[in-house]
């Protein structure tokens, strides 16, 4: 089925809105091109099994696979879970069964806010089990209004325990660095 001109479409409480929404049925498929906003899948509230928060993505175009449990968004990739908001060129989402988040693999010129903290990579991956991201860039950066600053070729953001880890040696550049400031009061 293609709907255009301003499509919409939903099933329970998840959402798709673009210029042309295309659904193949029997193969489990959707696209949507032209202003696709959506809320697709949710991701579990540390601490609370059962609580979790719907994530709101916009972009040009926007593919799932039901079958393989996939969502790219791409071109101008927008996307918001409660205050934090991920932006970049493309985003590849990885669900569970649930619908829920497992991974998040997002490119080109990726920039996160988050309260209090921003980062900025040419990759970012995200990964719900252990609430973690992986920042890759030339370099990558983390900027936190608290605790200060940190750029290298790999940083990984642990969440759960609110500290950054760098490592500036890479197959380009084997001489690298980490560059941090730290903001001691």
């Amino acid at each position: 089925a293609v709907y255009s001109g301003n499509a919409r479409g939903w099933q329970g409480g998840n959402y798709v809105r673009a210029e042309t929404i295309n659904i193949r049925q029997k193969e489990s498929q959707m696209s949507a091109t032209g202003n696709v906003q959506s809320l697709l899948y949710q991701v579990k509230k540390a601490g609370d099994s059962n609580a979790s928060t719907p994530v709101f993505a916009a972009a040009n175009e926007l593919y799932y696979d039901g079958n393989a449990r996939t969502i790219r968004y791409v071109k101008a990739v927008d996307i918001r879970q409660g205050q934090d908001r991920i932006t970049g060129g493309n985003a590849l989402i990885y669900l569970n069964e649930r619908n829920e988040l497992v991974r998040t693999d997002a490119e080109t010129g990726v920039a996160i806010v988050q309260s209090g903290r921003k980062a900025f990579a040419d990759l970012a991956v995200y990964t719900a089990a252990d609430d973690k991201l992986l920042l890759r860039g030339r370099p990558a950066r983390v900027e936190d209004l608290e605790k200060g600053t940190a750029q290298g070729e790999e940083l990984v953001i642990y969440l759960n325990d609110n500290r950054v880890s760098g490592e500036g040696k890479s197959k380009v550049n084997p001489s690298g660095r980490v560059r941090s400031s730290y903001k001691v009061k």
